[in-house]
C-alpha cells in the first residue's frame, strides 16, 4: 500500500510564493496542514484553494512551537516539511516517492538551492536542510529559529537515522528584494541574539547568527562568530562544512586573501572531497594575483570527483565552474588563446550553455582584426547557424562587440521568422539605438513595453531592458521631467534597477538626496551603473556621459572608478581608462584585478579625450 504523505507549513503573509509553493507538491502531497501566524494578505485564501487545512496560531517567537503544532495535526506516514519560499522539484517527485517507500531511515536532507541577488534562475547557493520526518511521533523540534529535529526522549538521533537526498527545493527568499522587502533579518536578529544569550557556547548558534550578519552585509561581526564557532565546532555535525566554507568566504569578501586561502586550505584538509573550497582557493589566489596558483586550483578542481551531497555548496565546480574561471582568467590576462580554450571546452562539456557564447565573442574580437573571421569562427560554435534562435544569440553577441553591420545582416535573417518578433525588434531597437536613430528606436521599445512578454522569446528581460532604453532616449532627448518613464522602470524592472534609475532622476534634476539604503547590494548598484554609462558612451553623448558621472558620488564602493576605467576601455578610451585606475590607487587606495588588468592593456598609452 502507497504510503501517504502530509506537508506541513508555517505561513504569515505569504501570498507572494505559496500558490507556487503548493503547486509544485499537488501531485505528491495527500494532505496539507499550515499553520498560519497572523497573514492579512490572501494566504489564508490561498492555501484553502489547495485543499490545505489551515491553522491559526498566535505567533510566539519560536519558530518550533510552531512547527511541532503543524506536525501534531499530520496523518501522513511521511512529513514534507516546506517554507513557502520553496518549491520542489517536479522530476525529483519520483525519487521522493521511491525514498519514502523503500527506506528504513527516519528522515532525510535534501539540497537547497537558494536564489540569491536580484534574479531567479542565476546566482545561488546550496546546502542540505532536514525537509522529510517518519510521522512515527519520536521527533519534535527546538529553538525558536533554524529550529533542529531532536528525540522526544531525549536520546541521541542514532547514525544513519538521517539521510542525505539530491532531492531538490528551489528557495526565492534569498532574492534581494524579497529580503528587503519582508525585513527578515531584523526579525531572525533579536531571535538568535537571545537564543545565543542563554547558551553562549553553542557554535551551531554562532553559526546561524554569524549568517545573517553575512547576509545584511556585515562581515566583520560575522567573523568574529564563524572564528569563534570554527574553533568550537564538532567537524562531524552537518552545519560543520558550511561554517569552514563561509567562513573562508567571509574573509573573501573582506580582501584578506591571505587568511582566506589559508582557511580554505584548512578546510580542504578536514574536507579533501569538497571541490567548492577548492574552487574557492582558485577565486581567492585570483582575486590576490597570484594567477600561478589559481590556474593550479582550478586545474585541480577538474581533476576532482563529484562531492557528496553534504560537501556541495554550489554546482560544477569540477566541471563548468572552473573552466569558466580560467577563461576569464586568461582573458584578464590577455592571454586570449588560452582563454579561447577555455570557453569552448565549456560549450564541449555543454552546448547549451550560451553565456559562454559572449565571452567567446569577446576573444574572437580580440584575436581577429577582419571581423568577417570573427563571425565565421563564432557562427562555428551554433550546431545549426539558421535556426532562428541561434540567429538571435548571434545578433546579440554582436551587438555587444559592436559589429553592427553583421548583426543587422543576422538580424535581418532572423526576422523572416515571425514567431520570434520580440526578439528581433528588440535587436533592431538596439541597432536603431547604437547608430542613433533614437526615433526609430523609441517606436519599437514603446511596442514592446505595451506587449506581455512571448512564450518563444530567446532574449531574457526585454520588457525591462527596453524600459530602460526609453529612459535613456528621453535623457538623450533632454528630457527634464522624467516621471513616466521611471514609471516604465519601476514597472518592468527590479527594485535596484528602478533605485539606480531613480537616483540619475534626483542627479540630474539637482536633488541632493539618495534613495540607497545603507545596505545596499553595492556591487549590484555599480554593474547598473556602468550598464547605464556603457549605453550613454556608446552612443557618443559626451555632454550627458559627463552629468551622469556626479552619479558615481552616490555609489558607497571603492571599485567605482575602476567601474568608470572599464567603461572607457571597452568604449575605445584607453588612456581615460588608465587615468581613472591611477586615481582609484592615489584617491581610493583601491586596485583589484580587473584594474590590474586594465593597467596591463594600457601601458604606454598616453591620456585620451573624449
Amino acid at each position: 500500500m502507497p504510503v501517504r504523505l502530509s506537508v506541513c507549513m508555517i505561513t504569515k503573509n505569504e501570498e507572494e510564493f505559496l500558490d507556487r509553493c503548493l503547486s509544485s507538491v499537488s501531485a505528491v502531497a495527500d494532505e496539507i496542514i499550515i499553520a498560519d501566524t497572523g497573514s492579512t494578505d490572501d494566504t489564508v485564501q490561498i492555501a484553502k484553494k489547495h485543499g490545505a487545512t489551515v491553522y491559526p496560531i498566535k505567533w510566539r517567537n519560536s519558530f518550533s512551537a510552531a512547527r511541532n503544532l503543524s506536525i501534531s495535526k499530520a496523518s501522513g506516514d511521511w512529513i514534507l516539511l516546506l517554507d513557502a519560499d520553496e518549491v520542489l522539484e517536479e522530476t525529483d517527485i519520483p525519487l521522493l516517492r521511491e525514498f519514502m517507500n523503500t527506506t528504513s531511515c527516519d528522515g532525510c536532507n535534501f539540497t537547497i538551492i537558494n536564489y540569491i541577488g536580484r534574479t531567479a534562475g542565476g546566482l545561488h547557493t546550496m546546502h542540505n536542510a532536514f525537509r522529510l520526518l517518519r510521522n512515527n511521533g519520536l521527533y519534535r523540534f527546538e529553538g525558536a529559529i533554524h529550529e533542529q529535529i531532536i528525540r522526544r526522549d531525549g536520546k541521541p538521533i542514532p547514525a544513519g537515522a538521517i539521510e542525505t537526498s539530491s532531492i531538490r527545493l528551489y528557495h526565492y527568499g534569498y532574492l534581494d528584494d524579497v529580503v528587503r522587502r519582508k525585513q527578515k533579518r531584523k526579525r531572525n536578529l533579536p531571535l538568535l541574539l537571545k537564543e545565543l544569550n542563554a547558551d553562549p557556547q553553542n557554535p551551531f548558534l554562532m553559526f546561524n547568527l554569524a549568517n545573517d550578519y553575512l547576509a545584511c552585509g556585515e562581515h566583520e561581526k560575522a567573523l568574529k562568530l564563524f572564528d569563534r564557532a570554527y574553533h568550537k565546532m564538532d567537524t562531524t555535525q552537518a552545519y560543520a562544512p558550511h561554517l569552514v566554507y563561509r567562513r573562508a568566504v567571509t574573509l573573501y569578501n573582506l580582501g584578506r586573501y591571505d587568511l582566506a586561502a589559508k582557511a580554505a586550505q584548512d578546510g580542504l584538509n578536514i574536507y579533501p572531497a569538497c571541490a567548492d573550497l577548492e574552487y574557492l582557493l582558485g577565486t581567492v589566489f585570483s582575486e590576490w594575483g597570484r594567477y600561478t596558483l589559481a590556474i593550479d586550483s582550478f586545474n585541480r578542481c577538474m581533476s576532482m570527483p563529484k562531492p557528496p551531497d553534504s560537501l556541495r555548496f554550489m554546482q560544477g565546480s569540477t566541471t563548468l565552474r572552473p573552466l569558466m574561471a580560467l577563461g576569464n582568467l586568461y582573458l584578464r590576462l590577455g592571454d586570449y588563446s588560452r582563454a579561447y580554450d577555455a570557453y569552448a571546452a565549456v560549450i564541449k562539456k555543454d552546448i547549451n550553455c550560451c553565456s559562454v557564447l559572449y565571452q567567446i565573442g569577446k576573444v574572437l574580437n580580440h584575436i581577429y582584426a577582419d571581423k568577417a573571421t570573427v563571425v565565421k569562427k563564432l557562427i562555428g560554435f551554433f550546431l545549426s547557424p539558421d535556426y532562428t534562435p541561434n540567429l538571435i544569440l548571434l545578433t546579440d553577441i554582436l551587438i555587444q562587440e559592436r559589429l553592427y553591420s553583421q548583426a543587422a545582416s543576422c538580424c535581418e535573417k532572423a526576422a523572416e521568422d515571425l514567431s520570434y518578433k520580440q526578439d528581433t525588434d528588440f535587436l533592431k531597437a538596439n541597432l536603431y539605438f547604437y547608430s542613433r536613430k533614437f526615433g526609430e528606436a523609441r517606436r519599437l521599445f514603446e511596442e514592446l513595453v505595451s506587449q506581455e512578454a512571448a512564450s518563444t522569446n530567446v532574449l531574457q528581460n526585454i520588457t525591462c531592458q527596453s524600459a530602460q532604453y526609453l529612459f535613456v532616449i528621453s535623457l538623450i532627448e533632454g528630457k527634464t521631467v522624467l516621471d513616466s518613464d521611471l514609471a516604465l522602470v519601476e514597472r518592468y524592472c527590479d527594485r535596484l534597477t528602478y533605485r539606480v534609475y531613480t537616483q540619475v532622476r534626483n542627479v540630474l534634476n539637482d536633488r541632493d538626496e539618495s534613495v540607497f539604503s545603507p545596505d545596499e547590494s553595492w556591487p549590484s548598484v555599480l554593474t547598473e551603473v556602468g550598464r547605464l554609462f556603457d549605453r550613454v558612451l556608446r552612443t557618443g553623448e559626451f555632454d550627458l556621459f559627463e552629468r551622469l558621472l556626479y552619479l558615481l558620488n552616490w555609489v558607497d564602493s571603492k571599485a567605482v572608478l575602476i567601474e568608470l576605467a572599464q567603461v572607457y576601455l571597452d568604449n575605445g578610451y584607453p588612456g581615460m581608462a588608465r587615468e581613472q585606475v591611477l586615481r582609484s590607487v592615489k584617491e581610493l587606495d583601491y586596485l583589484n584585478p580587473a584594474g590590474l588588468s586594465i593597467l596591463a592593456q594600457t601601458a604606454g598609452i598616453p591620456r585620451a579625450s573624449t
